[in-house]
Formats: C-alpha cells, structure tokens, sequence
C-alpha cells in the first residue's frame, strides 16, 4: 500500500472496492507503516499487551517503543 497515506487508518472495503485481495492484506508488513493505526492500537495499552506481528518485530517493535513511548 505504497500510496496510502501513513496518517489515515485503511478501509478494508475501500481496499477491495480498488482490487486489494484479502489474502495480500493479511500478510505481515515489514514494520508498523501506518501512524494512524499504531496510535489506535496504543490507546488500549493500559489494558492489554500488545503484540508485535510484523516481519521485522524486534526492530519494528523498538521504533514503536521509541516514537511513541520513550
């Protein structure tokens, strides 16, 4: 999703109305792209733990840690 803005979350029915198969969505991305939903998924780590799947997990999960938490 090279053209997809970093600071918007996506839409899944967006992304398949524009060709976007499922199965390419659901793979893992090299790190954590988008902005938007790493914000989002930070606001319930008061709660729960918060996973890191990404191809790249220890370095992706270490840039969230240091652009959003330290």
């Amino acid at each position: 999703m090279v053209d997809h803005d970093r600071g918007t979350r996506p839409d899944l029915a967006e992304l398949l109305a524009r060709g976007y198969k499922k199965q390419k969505l659901r793979a893992h991305s090299d790190f954590y792209w988008n902005d938007a939903v790493t914000e989002w998924a930070l606001t319930f780590a008061d709660n729960f733990d918060i996973q890191c799947e990404a191809k790249g997990k220890n370095l992706a999960s270490q840039q969230v840690y240091e652009r959003y938490i330290a």
